[in-house]
């Protein structure tokens, strides 16, 4: 069987004629208008890339990832607005999972130790404690930054309240890890704590910010002595605490150094005894 081959014409040497090859179209367009086109196509590639789902394309996403914007959010919350967003911190504190900062548990890296079932109920009642602490403390924030007058002091109350949210996240795993509960009475002392912050500030900044460095104060003297009762080779639970005790003594310096003022004698005698009539109740209920 023979293929039928496609004739070429020879030189007489036997060699093929090269055949020319036919001249190439250049197109040229006047240089406004490619730019216009070329500008036209970045912005539909642009506008494609940042619409819908970012893409992880390896290639082009270095070059091609759309511009970040900062933005300052300027915008007047209403007092109805106010009490929306106090709403919605209470249900995240009480039934939810509130908003933490960046940091980490101290506990997640260190491994659980065995316990006697008599050393895991005290501990664990004792982070259910902590735990309504935590729950108050944040009420006790909202109510004041609800109420305080300076956008200043507004601010630091909130920036004090997301890091005691990390408290209250840490608090909240540690009792799950002992196989234990909340506070069946936490909305009723974060109703008590939020009317208590919410006067304070009404009072003025000042004796807002003196409330919480002798609250923050009441509560270092409350984590050391949980400390002496949690075991020594409990170490995750310790961890927990020891953090926040660091955390509790920053927030008292802040709170004094921005112009907190000293509490009258009775005041803290009744806040030590409120303090007292709550971790009782909790270790129970």
């Amino acid at each position: 069987m023979t293929i039928d081959q496609p004739l070429t014409p020879e030189r007489g040497d036997g060699h093929p004629i090269a055949r020319p090859r036919p001249a190439q179209r250049v197109e040229t367009r006047d240089p406004a208008t490619q730019n216009a086109e070329d500008w036209n196509l970045s912005e539909r590639f642009s506008r494609a890339r940042t619409i819908g789902a970012p893409r992880n394309d390896s290639h082009t996403h270095e070059a091609f990832a759309p511009m970040s914007i900062q933005t300052t959010n300027t915008r007047r919350y209403s007092p109805l607005d106010d009490v929306l967003i106090s709403a919605d911190h209470a249900l995240r504190t009480l039934f939810g999972r509130p908003q933490t900062t960046e940091r980490t548990n101290p506990a997640a890296p260190l491994p659980e130790t065995e316990l006697r079932e008599d050393q895991r109920k005290h501990v664990a009642r004792l982070m259910r404690i902590n735990h309504t602490g935590e729950v108050c403390a944040q009420a006790l924030y909202q109510g004041q930054a609800l109420t305080a007058k300076l956008p200043e002091t507004r601010q630091r109350m909130e920036r004090s309240a997301e890091e005691e949210n990390d408290h209250l996240a840490w608090c909240e795993t540690r009792l799950e890890e002992l196989g234990d509960r909340k506070s069946l009475l936490n909305p009723l002392w974060y109703a008590g704590a939020f009317a208590m912050g919410a006067a304070t500030g009404l009072a003025g900044d000042k004796w807002s910010l003196g409330f919480v460095v002798e609250t923050e104060h009441q509560v270092e003297s409350h984590l050391n002595t949980h400390l002496e009762q949690i075991p020594t080779h409990d170490e995750k639970s310790r961890a927990i605490l020891e953090q926040m005790k660091v955390d509790e003594i920053k927030h008292a310096q802040i709170a004094k150094s921005a112009g907190g003022a000293d509490l009258p004698s009775p005041i803290r005698f009744a806040m030590k005894l409120t303090s007292r009539i709550m971790t009782r109740t909790v270790y129970w209920v």
